[in-house]
């Protein structure tokens, strides 16, 4: 077994969820911005 301190693994988590954050948000984004275009036509 290795050890793993409670810190490394929060900053491996937190990295982990502002990743997921970030694609979510590019994600929303992208499909605002064609709703958007879509309504503008």
């Amino acid at each position: 077994m290795f050890a793993l301190s409670g810190k490394s693994v929060n900053k491996l988590l937190w990295q982990v969820l502002t990743q997921v954050w970030s694609v979510m948000c590019a994600v929303c984004r992208r499909r605002d911005s064609t709703i958007l275009a879509q309504l503008s036509i």
